[in-house]
């Protein structure tokens, strides 16, 4: 289960406590259309050179302005990890 998918529930969840109409359908929406695309593969080629050196360039601009170290980050759409790699080198908690 990703984390977005666990988030979704959670906030589904937390909704239904909250309301006696039931879970918001917006919410829910949301949920099948993540569910349905993470079941496809939408990442499916490797990122190529140019990809990993623009990753690496912005996320080293990122650390160089604001530090990364010990800063939570949640990558989403991170297809590979290949910028969850990177993040977890300067020191990130990174999820994605």
């Amino acid at each position: 289960m990703s984390i977005l998918t666990a988030l979704m529930q959670d906030l589904l969840t937390e909704a239904r406590r909250r309301s006696r109409r039931g879970p918001l359908k917006r919410y829910a929406k949301l949920h099948e259309f993540i569910e349905r695309r993470l079941s496809e593969d939408l990442y499916p080629e490797y990122p190529d050179a140019g990809h990993t050196r623009v990753t690496h360039d912005v996320l080293e601009r990122i650390n160089d302005r604001w530090g990364l170290r010990g800063k939570h980050v949640l990558d989403v759409g991170c297809g590979r990890g290949l910028a969850l790699e990177k993040l977890a080198e300067y020191g990130a908690v990174a999820r994605g």
